[in-house]
Protein backbone atom coordinates (compact mmCIF):
# COMPACT_ATOMS: atom_id res chain seq x y z
CA UNK A 1 0.00 0.00 0.00
CA UNK A 2 1.34 3.35 -1.09
CA UNK A 3 2.18 5.96 1.93
CA UNK A 4 0.90 9.36 1.65
CA UNK A 5 3.60 11.94 1.28
CA UNK A 6 3.87 14.72 3.52
CA UNK A 7 3.48 18.31 1.19
CA UNK A 8 5.38 20.77 4.06
CA UNK A 9 8.81 20.90 5.28
CA UNK A 10 9.41 20.34 9.63
CA UNK A 11 12.14 22.71 10.16
CA UNK A 12 10.35 25.62 9.06
CA UNK A 13 9.29 27.89 11.90
CA UNK A 14 6.60 30.49 11.57
CA UNK A 15 5.57 33.40 13.51
CA UNK A 16 2.64 31.57 15.06
CA UNK A 17 5.40 29.25 15.89
CA UNK A 18 6.70 31.81 17.84
CA UNK A 19 3.83 33.60 19.47
CA UNK A 20 2.79 29.87 20.52
CA UNK A 21 6.53 29.44 22.26
CA UNK A 22 5.93 32.75 24.28
CA UNK A 23 2.81 32.25 24.84
CA UNK A 24 3.35 28.86 26.34
CA UNK A 25 6.08 30.26 28.28
CA UNK A 26 4.34 33.66 29.25
CA UNK A 27 4.69 32.57 32.90
CA UNK A 28 8.59 32.05 32.72
CA UNK A 29 8.74 35.36 31.16
CA UNK A 30 6.36 37.25 33.66
CA UNK A 31 8.57 35.91 36.39
CA UNK A 32 11.72 37.06 35.04
CA UNK A 33 10.47 40.53 34.25
CA UNK A 34 9.13 41.03 37.71
CA UNK A 35 12.58 39.69 39.15
CA UNK A 36 14.33 42.00 36.57
CA UNK A 37 12.42 44.93 37.77
CA UNK A 38 13.02 44.20 41.16
CA UNK A 39 16.20 43.77 40.92
CA UNK A 40 16.66 47.11 39.05
CA UNK A 41 14.58 49.03 41.78
CA UNK A 42 17.01 47.67 44.29
CA UNK A 43 20.19 48.34 42.82
CA UNK A 44 18.55 51.90 42.05
CA UNK A 45 17.99 52.33 46.08
CA UNK A 46 21.49 51.13 46.46
CA UNK A 47 22.95 53.37 44.02
CA UNK A 48 21.54 55.96 45.58
CA UNK A 49 22.06 55.20 49.00
CA UNK A 50 25.93 55.45 48.34
CA UNK A 51 25.59 58.22 46.46
CA UNK A 52 27.42 61.62 48.01
CA UNK A 53 24.62 64.17 48.14
CA UNK A 54 25.88 68.29 47.46
CA UNK A 55 24.63 71.59 48.54
CA UNK A 56 26.04 74.39 46.44
CA UNK A 57 26.27 78.14 47.41
CA UNK A 58 27.04 80.89 44.95
CA UNK A 59 28.60 84.49 46.97
CA UNK A 60 29.34 87.59 45.16
CA UNK A 61 32.29 89.33 46.26
CA UNK A 62 32.91 92.67 47.53
CA UNK A 63 35.58 94.75 47.72
CA UNK A 64 37.56 92.60 45.60
CA UNK A 65 38.86 93.88 42.11
CA UNK A 66 40.83 91.32 40.13
CA UNK A 67 41.55 88.68 42.38
CA UNK A 68 43.27 91.58 44.81
CA UNK A 69 41.49 92.39 48.69
CA UNK A 70 41.05 95.71 49.32
CA UNK A 71 44.60 96.30 50.69
CA UNK A 72 46.46 94.67 47.40
CA UNK A 73 46.97 91.39 49.03
CA UNK A 74 46.36 88.48 46.19
CA UNK A 75 42.82 86.40 46.81
CA UNK A 76 42.09 82.66 46.00
CA UNK A 77 39.17 80.84 46.48
CA UNK A 78 40.77 78.41 48.34
CA UNK A 79 41.21 81.26 51.22
CA UNK A 80 37.75 80.65 52.51
CA UNK A 81 39.34 76.85 53.12
CA UNK A 82 42.10 78.05 54.74
CA UNK A 83 43.01 76.75 58.32
CA UNK A 84 42.20 79.42 60.85
CA UNK A 85 38.84 79.74 58.84
CA UNK A 86 38.16 75.60 58.85
CA UNK A 87 39.24 75.75 62.74
CA UNK A 88 36.25 78.44 63.36
CA UNK A 89 33.26 76.57 61.18
CA UNK A 90 34.15 72.98 62.94
CA UNK A 91 34.26 74.72 66.70
CA UNK A 92 31.85 76.53 65.70
CA UNK A 93 28.98 74.35 63.29
CA UNK A 94 31.34 70.96 63.04
CA UNK A 95 32.66 69.96 66.95
CA UNK A 96 32.76 66.36 66.22
CA UNK A 97 34.29 66.16 63.12
CA UNK A 98 37.95 66.62 61.82
CA UNK A 99 38.95 69.58 60.13
CA UNK A 100 40.94 67.71 57.48
CA UNK A 101 37.44 65.92 57.03
CA UNK A 102 35.32 69.18 56.42
CA UNK A 103 38.28 71.28 54.05
CA UNK A 104 37.71 68.12 51.77
CA UNK A 105 33.85 68.17 51.70
CA UNK A 106 34.05 71.84 50.56
CA UNK A 107 35.38 73.26 46.72
CA UNK A 108 35.20 76.81 46.52
CA UNK A 109 36.00 78.18 42.68
CA UNK A 110 35.37 81.24 40.72
CA UNK A 111 32.28 80.78 39.14
CA UNK A 112 29.13 82.74 37.77
CA UNK A 113 25.82 81.76 36.46
CA UNK A 114 25.48 84.55 34.01
CA UNK A 115 28.41 84.16 31.73
CA UNK A 116 26.12 82.17 29.41
CA UNK A 117 24.54 85.90 28.78
CA UNK A 118 27.89 87.10 28.18
CA UNK A 119 28.77 84.47 25.50
CA UNK A 120 25.30 85.26 23.85
CA UNK A 121 26.07 88.73 23.38
CA UNK A 122 30.02 87.51 22.00
CA UNK A 123 27.70 85.35 19.55
CA UNK A 124 25.88 88.21 18.38
CA UNK A 125 28.17 90.56 18.06
CA UNK A 126 30.38 88.12 15.72
CA UNK A 127 27.29 86.70 13.67
CA UNK A 128 27.47 89.16 10.99
CA UNK A 129 29.27 88.27 7.71
CA UNK A 130 30.73 91.27 7.24
CA UNK A 131 33.44 91.18 10.74
CA UNK A 132 36.85 91.99 9.78
CA UNK A 133 39.87 90.51 11.63
CA UNK A 134 40.84 93.46 13.43
CA UNK A 135 37.25 94.00 14.61
CA UNK A 136 36.94 89.75 15.52
CA UNK A 137 40.68 90.51 17.55
CA UNK A 138 39.01 93.64 19.30
CA UNK A 139 35.77 91.68 20.31
CA UNK A 140 37.91 89.15 21.58
CA UNK A 141 39.96 90.55 23.82
CA UNK A 142 36.89 92.64 24.77
CA UNK A 143 34.98 89.53 25.23
CA UNK A 144 38.16 87.73 27.29
CA UNK A 145 38.41 90.65 29.79
CA UNK A 146 34.54 90.87 30.34
CA UNK A 147 34.14 87.24 30.92
CA UNK A 148 37.52 87.57 33.10
CA UNK A 149 35.88 90.00 35.45
CA UNK A 150 32.75 88.28 35.48
CA UNK A 151 33.58 85.18 36.65
CA UNK A 152 35.75 86.53 39.53
CA UNK A 153 33.11 88.37 40.94
CA UNK A 154 31.40 85.32 42.23
CA UNK A 155 32.01 82.48 44.02
CA UNK A 156 30.87 79.07 43.80
CA UNK A 157 30.97 77.37 47.40
CA UNK A 158 29.70 73.59 46.43
CA UNK A 159 29.18 70.77 49.83
CA UNK A 160 29.32 67.22 50.33
CA UNK A 161 27.46 66.71 53.16
CA UNK A 162 26.84 63.17 53.18
CA UNK A 163 30.26 62.47 53.83
CA UNK A 164 30.04 64.85 57.14
CA UNK A 165 26.66 62.92 58.02
CA UNK A 166 24.12 66.03 57.99
CA UNK A 167 20.88 66.75 56.76
CA UNK A 168 19.63 69.47 54.74
CA UNK A 169 19.15 71.51 56.86
CA UNK A 170 22.25 71.20 58.81
CA UNK A 171 23.99 71.33 55.63
CA UNK A 172 22.55 74.73 54.38
CA UNK A 173 23.28 76.27 57.69
CA UNK A 174 26.79 75.19 57.48
CA UNK A 175 27.43 76.17 54.01
CA UNK A 176 26.38 79.89 54.72
CA UNK A 177 28.19 79.71 57.66
CA UNK A 178 31.53 79.48 55.64
CA UNK A 179 32.21 82.47 53.62
CA UNK A 180 31.08 84.09 57.12
CA UNK A 181 33.89 82.99 58.86
CA UNK A 182 35.93 83.61 56.27
CA UNK A 183 35.23 87.47 56.02
CA UNK A 184 35.43 87.80 59.99
CA UNK A 185 39.09 85.84 59.84
CA UNK A 186 40.57 87.43 56.60
CA UNK A 187 39.37 91.13 58.17
CA UNK A 188 40.21 91.02 61.76
CA UNK A 189 43.27 88.83 61.98
CA UNK A 190 44.94 89.09 58.25
CA UNK A 191 43.36 92.35 58.12
CA UNK A 192 43.12 92.38 54.13
CA UNK A 193 40.80 95.65 54.78
CA UNK A 194 43.77 97.53 56.28
CA UNK A 195 46.26 99.83 54.40
CA UNK A 196 49.69 98.23 53.92
CA UNK A 197 51.60 100.69 55.24
CA UNK A 198 49.44 100.09 58.47
CA UNK A 199 49.81 96.18 58.76
CA UNK A 200 52.89 95.81 61.10
CA UNK A 201 52.45 99.04 62.91
CA UNK A 202 50.50 98.15 65.99
CA UNK A 203 52.68 98.78 69.15
CA UNK A 204 52.17 95.44 71.85
CA UNK A 205 53.37 96.98 74.73
CA UNK A 206 56.04 99.55 76.40
CA UNK A 207 59.64 99.68 76.50
CA UNK A 208 61.22 99.79 79.95
CA UNK A 209 63.16 102.80 80.02
CA UNK A 210 65.51 101.80 83.17
CA UNK A 211 67.43 99.74 81.22
CA UNK A 212 69.89 100.30 77.86
CA UNK A 213 67.72 97.61 75.77
CA UNK A 214 64.31 99.40 76.97
CA UNK A 215 65.30 102.62 75.70
CA UNK A 216 67.18 101.18 72.37
CA UNK A 217 63.61 99.97 71.46
CA UNK A 218 61.95 102.51 72.60
CA UNK A 219 63.81 104.88 70.21
CA UNK A 220 62.97 102.24 67.51
CA UNK A 221 59.32 102.04 68.59
CA UNK A 222 59.35 105.78 68.13
CA UNK A 223 60.41 105.72 64.21
CA UNK A 224 57.61 102.88 63.60
CA UNK A 225 55.08 105.23 65.21
CA UNK A 226 55.87 108.36 63.39
CA UNK A 227 55.28 106.09 60.03
CA UNK A 228 52.25 105.29 61.35
CA UNK A 229 50.83 108.69 62.59
CA UNK A 230 52.36 109.89 58.92
CA UNK A 231 49.86 107.45 56.75
CA UNK A 232 46.82 107.89 58.63
CA UNK A 233 47.55 111.95 58.40
CA UNK A 234 47.73 112.09 54.96
CA UNK A 235 44.59 109.64 54.40
CA UNK A 236 42.02 112.31 54.04
CA UNK A 237 39.01 109.10 55.73
CA UNK A 238 41.84 108.81 58.77
CA UNK A 239 43.02 112.49 58.99
CA UNK A 240 40.55 113.52 61.43
CA UNK A 241 40.26 110.06 63.93
CA UNK A 242 40.68 111.28 67.25
CA UNK A 243 41.30 109.24 70.56
CA UNK A 244 39.00 108.68 73.78
CA UNK A 245 40.94 112.30 74.48
CA UNK A 246 40.45 113.64 71.16
CA UNK A 247 43.76 113.44 69.86
CA UNK A 248 44.26 113.07 65.95
CA UNK A 249 47.21 111.82 64.34
CA UNK A 250 48.90 115.42 64.06
CA UNK A 251 48.59 115.69 67.39
CA UNK A 252 50.12 112.40 68.67
CA UNK A 253 52.98 113.41 65.86
CA UNK A 254 53.66 116.76 68.08
CA UNK A 255 53.70 115.04 71.37
CA UNK A 256 56.16 112.30 70.46
CA UNK A 257 58.65 114.92 69.03
CA UNK A 258 57.53 116.52 72.69
CA UNK A 259 58.52 113.36 74.27
CA UNK A 260 61.72 112.26 72.04
CA UNK A 261 63.19 115.97 72.99
CA UNK A 262 62.34 115.99 76.38
CA UNK A 263 62.41 112.44 78.10
CA UNK A 264 63.44 110.14 75.26
CA UNK A 265 67.11 111.74 74.79
CA UNK A 266 68.31 112.67 78.23
CA UNK A 267 67.16 108.81 79.08
CA UNK A 268 69.15 107.54 76.33
CA UNK A 269 71.97 109.33 77.21
CA UNK A 270 72.09 108.38 80.86
CA UNK A 271 70.91 104.49 80.10
CA UNK A 272 73.53 104.11 77.05
CA UNK A 273 76.53 105.85 79.46
CA UNK A 274 76.18 103.18 81.65
CA UNK A 275 76.50 100.47 79.49
CA UNK A 276 80.10 100.54 77.46
CA UNK A 277 79.02 97.74 75.05
CA UNK A 278 75.42 98.78 74.56
CA UNK A 279 76.94 101.73 73.63
CA UNK A 280 79.30 100.64 71.15
CA UNK A 281 76.72 98.63 69.10
CA UNK A 282 74.29 101.34 69.60
CA UNK A 283 76.66 103.76 68.03
CA UNK A 284 78.05 101.35 65.42
CA UNK A 285 73.92 100.64 64.34
CA UNK A 286 73.20 104.62 63.76
CA UNK A 287 76.56 104.98 61.63
CA UNK A 288 75.87 102.57 59.23
CA UNK A 289 72.52 103.69 59.06
CA UNK A 290 74.10 107.55 58.75
CA UNK A 291 76.49 105.57 55.53
CA UNK A 292 73.36 104.56 54.13
CA UNK A 293 71.55 107.99 53.82
CA UNK A 294 74.41 109.41 52.55
CA UNK A 295 74.86 107.39 49.53
CA UNK A 296 71.48 107.50 49.09
CA UNK A 297 71.63 111.49 48.76
CA UNK A 298 74.56 111.08 47.05
CA UNK A 299 72.86 109.18 44.43
CA UNK A 300 69.85 111.82 44.10
CA UNK A 301 72.26 114.58 44.03
CA UNK A 302 73.11 113.16 40.62
CA UNK A 303 69.77 112.35 40.02
CA UNK A 304 69.82 116.36 40.03
CA UNK A 305 72.31 117.01 38.20
CA UNK A 306 71.42 114.97 35.38
CA UNK A 307 67.76 115.99 34.65
CA UNK A 308 69.10 120.06 35.48
CA UNK A 309 71.93 119.13 32.72
CA UNK A 310 68.60 118.04 30.61
CA UNK A 311 66.50 121.09 31.34
CA UNK A 312 69.01 123.32 30.24
CA UNK A 313 70.15 121.87 27.15
CA UNK A 314 68.91 122.83 23.53
CA UNK A 315 66.34 120.39 21.74
CA UNK A 316 67.98 118.34 19.25
CA UNK A 317 66.67 119.11 15.66
CA UNK A 318 64.73 116.96 13.88
CA UNK A 319 65.45 115.98 10.46
CA UNK A 320 63.39 115.15 7.44
CA UNK A 321 61.49 118.03 7.17
CA UNK A 322 59.85 118.81 3.43
CA UNK A 323 61.22 121.39 1.24
CA UNK A 324 58.68 124.12 3.32
CA UNK A 325 60.12 123.05 6.62
CA UNK A 326 57.02 121.20 7.57
CA UNK A 327 57.03 117.88 9.06
CA UNK A 328 54.32 115.19 8.31
CA UNK A 329 52.34 113.53 10.87
CA UNK A 330 50.63 110.44 10.19
CA UNK A 331 46.81 112.02 10.31
CA UNK A 332 47.86 114.06 7.57
CA UNK A 333 48.46 117.74 8.95
CA UNK A 334 51.36 119.64 8.52
CA UNK A 335 53.40 120.96 11.23
CA UNK A 336 56.46 123.24 11.64
CA UNK A 337 59.82 121.86 12.78
CA UNK A 338 59.74 124.81 15.23
CA UNK A 339 56.12 123.79 16.48
CA UNK A 340 56.68 120.20 16.89
CA UNK A 341 60.01 120.87 18.47
CA UNK A 342 58.40 122.97 21.14
CA UNK A 343 55.32 120.50 21.35
CA UNK A 344 58.10 117.77 22.29
CA UNK A 345 60.32 120.04 24.50
CA UNK A 346 57.57 120.77 26.83
CA UNK A 347 56.26 117.31 27.09
CA UNK A 348 59.92 116.59 28.25
CA UNK A 349 60.52 119.33 30.50
CA UNK A 350 57.04 118.69 32.29
CA UNK A 351 57.61 115.15 32.73
CA UNK A 352 61.07 115.58 33.70
CA UNK A 353 60.19 118.56 36.20
CA UNK A 354 57.27 116.23 37.54
CA UNK A 355 59.94 113.77 38.59
CA UNK A 356 62.74 116.54 39.69
CA UNK A 357 60.12 117.47 42.33
CA UNK A 358 59.46 114.12 43.66
CA UNK A 359 63.30 113.70 43.74
CA UNK A 360 63.62 116.69 45.95
CA UNK A 361 61.04 115.31 47.93
CA UNK A 362 63.05 111.72 48.60
CA UNK A 363 65.76 113.78 49.60
CA UNK A 364 64.38 116.01 51.96
CA UNK A 365 63.28 113.35 53.69
CA UNK A 366 66.73 111.46 53.57
CA UNK A 367 68.68 114.63 54.68
CA UNK A 368 65.92 114.97 57.55
CA UNK A 369 66.47 111.31 58.88
CA UNK A 370 70.23 112.11 58.93
CA UNK A 371 70.25 115.09 61.02
CA UNK A 372 67.92 113.28 63.74
CA UNK A 373 70.59 109.95 63.77
CA UNK A 374 73.85 113.19 63.75
CA UNK A 375 72.10 114.54 66.92
CA UNK A 376 71.49 111.54 68.86
CA UNK A 377 75.21 110.33 68.65
CA UNK A 378 75.79 113.79 69.51
CA UNK A 379 73.23 113.02 72.72
CA UNK A 380 75.29 109.38 73.37
CA UNK A 381 77.97 111.58 74.20
CA UNK A 382 76.88 113.53 76.94
CA UNK A 383 75.56 111.70 80.64
CA UNK A 384 72.55 113.81 82.39
CA UNK A 385 72.16 113.42 85.94
CA UNK A 386 68.60 112.09 86.08
CA UNK A 387 66.23 111.23 89.13
CA UNK A 388 64.35 108.25 89.13
CA UNK A 389 61.07 110.04 89.71
CA UNK A 390 62.39 111.84 86.31
CA UNK A 391 62.73 108.16 84.65
CA UNK A 392 59.49 107.04 86.25
CA UNK A 393 57.29 110.31 84.55
CA UNK A 394 58.92 109.57 81.46
CA UNK A 395 57.52 106.02 81.47
CA UNK A 396 54.04 107.09 82.41
CA UNK A 397 54.43 109.30 79.83
CA UNK A 398 55.39 106.51 76.83
CA UNK A 399 53.21 104.44 78.43
CA UNK A 400 50.49 106.78 77.39
CA UNK A 401 51.59 107.67 74.15
CA UNK A 402 51.91 103.78 73.05
CA UNK A 403 48.07 103.63 74.30
CA UNK A 404 46.78 106.14 72.38
CA UNK A 405 48.65 104.95 69.45
CA UNK A 406 47.33 101.88 69.56
CA UNK A 407 43.77 103.58 69.86
CA UNK A 408 44.14 105.07 66.34
CA UNK A 409 44.96 102.58 64.39
CA UNK A 410 41.92 100.56 66.09
CA UNK A 411 39.91 102.98 64.99
CA UNK A 412 41.45 103.35 61.74
CA UNK A 413 41.28 99.84 60.62
CA UNK A 414 37.55 99.87 61.96
CA UNK A 415 36.39 103.08 60.13
CA UNK A 416 38.03 101.11 56.83
CA UNK A 417 36.14 97.86 57.92
CA UNK A 418 32.92 99.68 57.71
CA UNK A 419 33.94 101.74 54.62
CA UNK A 420 34.52 98.49 52.74
CA UNK A 421 31.74 96.22 53.78
CA UNK A 422 31.36 92.20 54.07
CA UNK A 423 34.24 90.65 51.45
CA UNK A 424 30.82 88.83 50.24
CA UNK A 425 27.12 89.12 49.73
CA UNK A 426 24.66 86.16 49.26
CA UNK A 427 23.97 85.92 45.34
CA UNK A 428 22.03 82.50 44.99
CA UNK A 429 20.45 80.64 47.89
CA UNK A 430 21.39 77.34 48.61
CA UNK A 431 20.14 74.50 46.85
CA UNK A 432 20.65 70.81 46.85
CA UNK A 433 22.33 69.40 43.96
CA UNK A 434 23.32 65.71 42.92
CA UNK A 435 21.35 62.29 42.45
CA UNK A 436 17.27 62.35 43.44
CA UNK A 437 15.61 59.17 43.76
CA UNK A 438 13.25 59.50 40.91
CA UNK A 439 16.21 59.45 38.02
CA UNK A 440 17.77 56.12 38.86
CA UNK A 441 14.68 54.26 40.08
CA UNK A 442 13.39 54.86 36.67
CA UNK A 443 16.41 54.38 34.93
CA UNK A 444 17.20 51.25 36.48
CA UNK A 445 14.21 49.80 37.06
CA UNK A 446 13.88 50.23 33.30
CA UNK A 447 16.78 48.03 32.94
CA UNK A 448 15.59 45.69 34.86
CA UNK A 449 12.36 45.42 33.24
CA UNK A 450 13.41 44.57 30.08
CA UNK A 451 16.39 42.69 31.14
CA UNK A 452 14.00 40.44 32.48
CA UNK A 453 11.34 40.15 29.22
CA UNK A 454 14.77 39.52 27.24
CA UNK A 455 16.03 36.71 29.62
CA UNK A 456 12.35 35.50 29.90
CA UNK A 457 11.33 35.49 26.09
CA UNK A 458 14.98 33.86 25.31
CA UNK A 459 14.29 30.93 27.59
CA UNK A 460 11.05 30.48 26.36
CA UNK A 461 11.79 30.03 22.82
CA UNK A 462 14.98 27.59 23.45
CA UNK A 463 12.83 25.76 25.91
CA UNK A 464 11.78 22.79 24.32
CA UNK A 465 8.13 21.97 23.43
CA UNK A 466 6.70 18.28 24.55
CA UNK A 467 5.13 16.51 22.07
CA UNK A 468 2.05 14.50 22.02
CA UNK A 469 2.13 11.07 21.52
CA UNK A 470 0.65 10.06 18.16
CA UNK A 471 -2.52 8.32 18.59
CA UNK A 472 -2.42 4.75 16.87
CA UNK A 473 -4.70 4.69 13.52
CA UNK A 474 -6.37 1.30 13.18
CA UNK A 475 -7.08 0.40 8.99
CA UNK A 476 -9.87 -1.47 9.14
CA UNK A 477 -9.87 -4.02 6.17
CA UNK A 478 -12.65 -5.65 4.79
CA UNK A 479 -13.52 -8.96 5.57
CA UNK A 480 -12.65 -11.61 2.69
CA UNK A 481 -15.85 -13.16 1.68
CA UNK A 482 -16.18 -16.57 2.65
Amino acid sequence: MTQPHPTGHDDEVTLSDVVGKLWAGRGVVVALAALGLCAGLFSALMQVARTSHAMEYYVELSGIEKARYPNGTAFSPQDLLAPAVIDKLRRAALPGIDSIEIRDAFTVTFANPTTEAILLKFRQRTAGADVTVAELNTIGAQFDEELANSIQQMLRISMDFGTLGLNEGQARNVITALPEFWSEVYTTQFRVLDDTTLQGQSIIEDAGLDQAIGVIEADRTLTTMRAGLTVLANDNRLALLQTGDGQTPEDLASQLDTFDSVYLSPVISRELASNEAMTSFYINDISLEIERLNESVASLDATVNNITLILGGQARVPANLDQDGFRGTPNGLRVSDGAFGDIVELANRASLATYLTSVFERRHDYIRERAALEARLRQISESPALSSAFVDAAQERWSSLIGSYNALLTGARQVIRQRSGELHRPAIAPRKIGTTYAEPLTLFGAIGLLAGLLVGATASLVRPVRQRPAAETATRFPKEAA
